[in-house]
């Protein structure tokens, strides 16, 4: 029996908010280790998005090749198969791609030829497991490989990798990873997966772009998912939730055994990730925010990272922003809780009428000073100011003005 464990999304290096989560991420890495150790596959695969931006600090990069290390001298997986992602730079990590080959980890970044994608992997077993790691690919590129049409040379670039890593093990199971978007795949939110969509189409191109692969293992989208209700075409989705839209999102890694040979259809189970920080999202009217912090503080949830973090989200009702952090803050209080963003996410209130606006004559302007339209401004209902905020504004305001 063939088999690999198939994540993506790792973002080392991401931060939420303001705050370092590298130890978090240690600790995903760890237990990764565990479960490698556990399932033994002849393959790791990583769908992209290794690191959270291009050029990762020391401590980054250093946590990610101990943990190649670490995979490489315990044997933990037969081999790595690893993509770059959109958040990565394909110079830097196309700069360590030969030396990695040689040590049974090929990282594949943007200056790869469909060739160079192709791979033959020797499995424990008997056997092989054929790859086509199709790294993200940038508009201008697809554009120049279909004649204009990004998606078109997207189609071209893939089914060239697929048909030279068939020629490579013509009876062994193909796996397809690529760093993508495809349609009817559901997002986690826009904060999170930033930059989530391509230009020029790529976001278009469907699932049968990969077609003679056997399982097609994605990442680009942070939900863990099955595209289109077929179980081996697979995003793995980020194995921590990386903002808190995914707070209570249920988060995996993919692990895929082939029964058989080329065409045999594999079978996929899901591991759950623990979340090693909680994240919790509170949201609402001021009172069920409020609420919702004290019912939060007496479960006082602490994972082995730390405390948990908490989002506010103000959703509804009226009164001062300030004032509802203020509450929620001393909900928290003492707990095992820490407040790390908070969100006025109230829709707009209506401001003076266009009609009013336009009503103003040139008398009207001359006489505005500087301290009437801040004073006119911080009035605004829009702002939701209590009368206290409003005066130290003003204040302050004036103290800046000439």
């Amino acid at each position: 029996m063939r088999k690999l464990v198939h994540l993506a999304d790792l973002h080392l290096g991401a931060r939420l908010r303001d705050r370092d989560r590298l130890a978090e991420q240690a600790l995903l890495l760890d237990w990764l280790c565990a479960l490698l150790a556990r399932e033994r596959p002849d393959a790791l695969v990583l769908a992209g998005d290794l690191f959270d931006v291009y050029y990762p600090p020391a401590s980054v990069q250093r946590l990610w090749f101990d943990f190649l290390a670490r995979v490489r001298r315990e044997g933990l997986a037969g081999h790595v198969v690893a993509v770059a992602g959109n958040h990565d730079s394909p110079s830097a990590l196309g700069c360590a791609g030969r030396v990695l080959d040689l040590v049974g980890v090929s990282l594949r970044a943007g200056d790869a030829s469909a060739a160079d994608e192709a791979l033959r992997i020797p499995c424990a077993e008997g056997g092989a497991l054929a790859f086509a790691a199709i790294p993200f690919q940038r508009e201008g590129a697809m554009r120049t490989q279909g004649g204009g049409d990004a998606a078109a040379g997207f189609r071209a670039h893939a089914a060239a990798a697929i048909a030279a890593a068939r020629a490579l093990a013509p009876g062994a199971p193909l796996v397809a990873v690529a760093h993508a978007t495809l349609p009817g795949a559901s997002l986690s939110d826009d904060e999170s997966e930033r930059a989530r969509r391509a230009v020029g189409g790529l976001e278009a191109v469907p699932a049968d772009a990969f077609a003679g692969a056997d399982y097609v293992a994605l990442g680009h989208l942070h939900v863990p998912q099955p595209v289109g209700g077929r179980e081996a075409i697979r995003y793995a989705g980020s194995p921590l939730a990386m903002s808190f839209a995914e707070a209570a999102a249920a988060k995996s890694v993919c692990i895929v055994e082939f029964p058989g040979g080329a065409g045999a259809a594999p079978t996929v189970r899901t591991e759950p990730v623990p979340a090693f920080r909680p994240l919790r999202l509170l949201a609402g009217a001021r009172d069920e925010a409020v609420a919702a912090a004290r019912a939060l503080a007496a479960e006082a949830p602490a994972g082995p990272a730390g405390a948990a973090w908490a989002g506010l989200s103000v959703t509804a009702g009226d009164g001062a922003f300030s004032e509802t952090c203020r509450l929620v803050r001393e909900a928290l209080a003492g707990s095992g809780v820490e407040l790390v963003a908070v969100s006025d996410d109230r829709p707009p209130l209506p401001s003076a009428s266009p009609a009013a606006a336009a009503a103003l004559t040139v008398e009207d302007l001359r006489a505005l000073t500087p301290d009437r339209l801040a004073a006119d401004r911080l009035a605004e209902p829009d702002l939701r100011l209590s009368a206290e905020e409003r005066a130290a504004l003003l204040a302050l305001a004036k103290e800046e003005m000439p």
